[in-house]
């Protein structure tokens, strides 16, 4: 009589450790680091987050990386995917857990003229006519090319102390002073 009680005191401690193991095993699962990765694989560059991410732990991903232009926090918080899709991303998974998106990667050997590949985005003007414009250059003899201070820049042109009004021109700005 006595083994069965001693048998059924160890039967007794065995259930009750299964059962606060049972009770502590999802507090290990919640534990996990959030989803947050950056990989290249397949001429592709992956970006996966998890939906749980953390406002600090994002931004510190977005700086790890440089991806500011991307402005994932936005993405992932009002899921309105439509600034990634016109920068060339797609959305490979977007559900209540996870936010993954992927851009090729182009090479540059299919190129065969790179002149084609170089957009003008203005027509260079001519230079105004000479007749009407007095002009003088920098020599920047025996002194620094220019003085800059906060966002003013002084040239100093010589033989012109007396201007009164000194216009910077050139291909910059279609020869417009």
């Amino acid at each position: 009589m006595e083994m069965r009680r001693t048998d059924t005191n160890k039967y007794r401690w065995l259930k009750a450790w299964v059962m606060l193991l049972l009770l502590l095993a999802p507090w290990q699962l919640h534990a996990q680091q959030p989803v947050r990765s950056y990989t290249v694989k397949n001429g592709k560059m992956f970006i996966a987050l998890g939906k749980d991410i953390q406002k600090a732990s994002l931004d510190s991903f977005v700086s790890r990386y440089e991806l500011y232009d991307l402005d994932l926090s936005a993405c992932i918080s009002t899921g309105v995917t439509d600034t990634l899709k016109k920068l060339g991303w797609k959305i490979d998974i977007n559900n209540n857990e996870l936010f993954v998106i992927s851009k090729p990667l182009f090479s540059a050997d299919n190129i065969n003229n790179a002149a084609d590949k170089i957009i003008f985005t203005q027509k260079s003007g001519d230079p105004a006519p000479m007749a009407q414009v007095h002009f003088g250059y920098n020599r920047f003899r025996n002194r620094q090319a220019f003085e800059a201070t906060d966002s003013t820049v002084n040239f100093f042109l010589r033989g012109n102390a007396n201007a009164a009004r000194v216009l910077l021109a050139g291909s910059f700005t279609n020869w417009q002073p």
